[in-house]
C-alpha cells in the first residue's frame, strides 16, 4: 500500500426514536469523503484511491466493508455511502 491516512467515520447525532427506527430497518448510510489528489499543483487523473475499512481481519478494500473510486479529469475523487466506522484511505 501507499501512504494512508487513518479516518474514522461517527454516525450522525438523530433523536433517540428516529435512532431505534434506524437500528430496527440497518445501519445508517451517507458519510462521504472528497478530496484531490495532485503533484506539483496539477491535478491528477485516473489515480486508484481506496477506502480500507476496519472488519474483524483487518483492513479490507473489498465491497461492501471498503470502496476503490478513481480520479477524474481534475484529480478529484469523491467516496460517499461511508457507514460508520474505522477507515484508511490510500492510493
Amino acid at each position: 500500500m501507499g501512504e494512508g491516512v487513518c479516518v474514522q467515520v461517527l454516525r450522525n447525532t438523530v433523536r433517540p426514536l428516529l435512532l431505534i427506527l434506524l437500528v430496527t430497518t440497518g445501519p445508517a448510510f451517507g458519510a462521504s469523503i472528497a478530496g484531490r489528489i495532485s503533484a506539483g499543483g496539477t491535478g491528477l487523473a485516473g489515480m486508484e484511491v481506496r477506502l480500507w475499512a476496519q472488519t474483524p481481519k483487518g483492513f479490507s478494500f473489498q465491497p461492501p466493508n471498503g470502496q476503490v473510486v478513481t480520479t477524474n479529469a481534475s484529480g478529484d475523487y469523491l467516496i460517499t455511502n461511508i457507514p460508520a466506522g474505522t477507515y484508511r484511505l490510500d492510493t
